[in-house]
């Protein structure tokens, strides 16, 4: 059995996700001492920065098979403008959208969409992002997180702040 490209990415997208989950758990408890440090040296942005993902540009090439900073920005770019997409223009992403959102944030398309399963919805109008609302039982009995938990925590790790209308 052999396993095509967008097999494979879709399979490291889900290893990611549980990842970045499992990071996110282990530091929700210690706040004084979470593991995620600002890096300023990374970044021109300065620490408490607003970024708004749907129209600056990322420090850093996003990438998801980069380094943490690069994988936070993937992130960032990913769930920002599915976000600002929702809110901005109070629709959902078409296919289009979706595969352009993919690029922008590093992936080969809509590949990114298939690793996050809860953190976006498909509605009659297109994908949505997830929040914590949005999860359902089962999500929440296997402690997923929502699509807008992760654009926050990415945010923090970066040290930048999101615009009001997204945050």
């Amino acid at each position: 059995m052999s396993l095509d490209s967008e097999a494979l990415e879709t399979i490291a997208a889900s290893f990611r996700s549980l990842a970045d989950q499992l990071e996110i758990l282990a530091g929700a408890d210690r706040a004084d001492t979470a593991p995620y440090v600002v890096r300023a040296e990374h970044s021109f942005l300065a620490h408490g920065s607003v970024f708004d993902p749907e129209h600056d540009v990322p420090p850093v090439t996003p990438k998801v098979h980069g380094t943490r900073e690069e994988q936070d920005w993937c992130g960032i770019v990913f769930f920002g403008r599915l976000r600002a997409l929702n809110i901005r223009q109070r629709r959902g992403a078409d296919t289009t959208e979706q595969k352009a959102i993919g690029y922008a944030a590093g992936y080969k398309g809509r590949a990114g969409f298939n690793g996050w399963p809860w953190t976006s919805q498909d509605r009659e109008n297109g994908r949505w992002i997830t929040d914590d609302g949005d999860l359902t039982e089962e999500d929440k009995a296997k402690e997923r997180i929502s699509g807008m938990a992760f654009l926050r925590e990415y945010a923090k790790r970066r040290g930048i702040v999101l615009p009001d209308d997204l945050a």
